[in-house]
Order: C-alpha cells, then structure tokens, then sequence
C-alpha cells in the first residue's frame, strides 16, 4: 500500500506591519526570508551590535577596556568574513588603531577599503604560503608590542 500525500494551501501569515500576507506568494516569501538571514549574518552588523568606543572605553561584547591604558591597537585576523570586519573595526576604531593585518580570501570581491589595516590576500579554503606570510606578517606586527 503506498502512503498518500496530501498537500494543503498554508495558512496565510502577517507581514511585519501585520497586515494579512497572501500564502500563495511563495518565491517573495522565499526571497524575503533569505534577505533577512543574510542580513542577520552579516559580519558588519554583527560587529556594529558587539563593538562600540565610547571616549577611552573600547566596548567588546560584555568585555570592556579603557584605552587609555595601552600604548598601541593592533588588529589581526583571517578567514572569510574577515574583510568586512577589518573594514567596520576600522570605521568605529579610526586612528586608535596604530597596525594591522588581516588575510582575507583572494577572491573577495568588492574589496573592502582599510587605510591602518593591511589585507593581505590568502587562498581560501585550502590554506597556501600567501595565508602562511600573512601570518608572518601579524605574528611580526604582535612579537614587538611596545615598538
């Protein structure tokens, strides 16, 4: 005996305003849900909700650090989200920042714009001797903190 399918029109939903939405919109509905997860995801809004300066307090998440108690900012990082972070590390931190260095996928495109942080361009996702010197790089930049 084979199992029966049964297929039924979903009940309709509210848009954000909380109007009716018509359920047989499913392509829109599609496409807004995947607007609003991309959004949800996206490395510079996630960073603008975490970090904030506020005179000397630098606000990470719960953590916070007064400023004025350190002699440089640097900035390393990597990976694939790595890019817009370096870039909205930058537009809150400014001229705090003294260096960085940050590998970012070759092929990130539109490439992000920085000015105090370097984007060293590494292969991704296999790792390969560009993500190697652009470790090199950050670990220089950190191994003389007081420079």
């Amino acid at each position: 005996m084979r199992p029966s399918i049964r297929i039924s029109r979903p009940v309709a939903a509210t848009t954000r305003s909380g109007w009716p939405r018509k359920a047989d919109r499913p392509v829109a509905d599609l496409t807004d849900a995947l607007r609003e997860a991309l959004k949800a995801a996206d490395p510079e809004a996630i960073l603008s909700q975490t970090l904030s300066l506020k005179g000397e307090a630098l606000r990470v998440g719960s953590l916070s650090y007064d400023l004025s108690q350190f002699e440089r900012l640097l900035v390393i990082g990597g990976g694939k989200a790595s890019g817009k972070m370096a870039a909205a590390v930058e537009r809150e931190l400014g001229p705090r920042i003294t260096g960085g260095v940050v590998n970012i996928p070759e092929h990130l495109r539109p490439r992000p714009r920085c000015r105090r942080i370097t984007l060293h361009e590494a292969t991704h996702p296999i790792p390969g001797e560009e993500g190697v010197e652009g470790v090199r790089a950050m670990l220089e930049l950190v191994g003389h903190p007081t420079r």
